[in-house]
């Protein structure tokens, strides 16, 4: 009796092991309350039910499975985690022309890349960088603008000259900080609140959430609405991981993949809208420098990163015929030449 039971045991056991077919591991480094965790939870549930249970995805969340940059390496070189949601500045250091989805001043609002993320042009990226590095990008993912909030206001780009801003080991960042006669000060964003209250930075760049959340209105005294870069994330994807699954349910990988952005957007709206960035603390004195001089700055300085010309030319034509600045104070763009600044 107590060996059938045993065997019938056993059988339970194979039988709920053998429920899933496959097992993905997803990981990323923000926190558990984040709105991305709660778009990959959700994407997550969605898969399982749109593959009728054969595939699941477990989210870890916090730096679990590494920092950003490892999780990154983790999919480039063939590590054990088979999805990461990593930022496109971090992508940039690995793959240059990922760079235009960073670069200050080139998407208006979150809907202006999405539409871009939609577009052949892109397209394009995604099977150049499948192509390059054997690695799929999924889906993106937008958080809204970044504003640079310190102890020395930002009104226009003069403003910038001997800035020390924190920012984080990406190439772009660093580069435009040096263009715009700043001081870049790569920095973890865990350490930023400390570097600005021992100053050792004047400042750092970030989402207007983060004044709250980081209680950085313990330490600065002004807050730029400077709306310069409009951060968006990518959901990496191995190749042998992606592959592992049936085409059927490939399919159903790539309708749903998309989904985590909605839900990360619309709470990153709400966390990040003026009215609420300091609601518990004092309120500091908010700058609004039109875009329109950072903006030409920009232009001319898309050699720096010496992007493929093609995709620069691609951009141009995205960019044109939806520019960046139409709901404000547009910049003439015929009369800048992304093949004629190219060097």
């Amino acid at each position: 009796m107590k060996k059938l039971l045993l065997m019938a045991v056993c059988a339970m056991m194979a039988a709920a092991s053998s429920a899933w077919s496959l097992e993905l591991k997803l990981g990323h480094f923000y926190d558990s309350t984040h709105p991305y965790q709660i778009g990959c939870e959700w994407a997550a549930e969605e898969i399982a039910k749109a593959t009728e249970g054969r595939v699941k995805v477990t989210v870890y969340p916090s730096a679990v499975l590494g920092s950003e940059s490892e999780l990154m390496e983790h999919v480039l070189m063939g590590g054990d985690v088979d999805i990461v949601n990593v930022g496109a500045g971090q992508l940039a250091n690995a793959w240059a022309p990922i760079s235009i989805c960073v670069m200050p001043y080139t998407f208006r609002d979150n809907a202006h890349f999405l539409e871009f993320s939609k577009s052949p042009i892109f397209q394009k990226m995604r099977e150049a960088f499948h192509r390059d590095t054997g690695v799929h990008i999924m889906g993106s993912m937008v958080m809204g603008p970044k504003h640079i909030i310190g102890n020395r206001a930002i009104r226009s780009p003069e403003d910038f000259k001997g800035f020390r801003l924190r920012v984080a080991e990406q190439k772009v960042l660093i580069e435009f900080t040096k263009y715009f006669g700043g001081t870049p000060t790569p920095t973890a964003f865990s350490e930023a609140y400390m570097a600005i209250q021992q100053n050792v930075v004047d400042g750092t760049e970030t989402f207007l959430s983060a004044v709250e959340t980081m209680k950085f209105y313990e330490v600065i005294q002004f807050i730029s609405m400077t709306n310069h870069i409009h951060a968006n994330n990518f959901f990496l994807v191995k190749d042998d991981s992606y592959m592992a699954m049936s085409e059927k349910d490939r399919a159903s990988f790539n309708q749903t993949s998309p989904l985590p952005r909605n839900i990360a957007s619309h709470r990153y709206r709400k966390a990040s809208a003026p009215s609420v960035c300091c609601r518990h603390s004092d309120p500091k004195p908010q700058e609004n420098p039109s875009p329109a001089p950072f903006f030409r700055i920009v232009l001319d300085s898309f050699a720096l990163l010496h992007l493929d010309l093609n995709y620069l030319t691609s951009c141009e034509l995205f960019l044109r015929s939806s520019p960046p600045l139409a709901h404000r104070n547009p910049v003439a763009l015929p009369e800048y030449r992304f093949d004629q600044i190219h060097r």
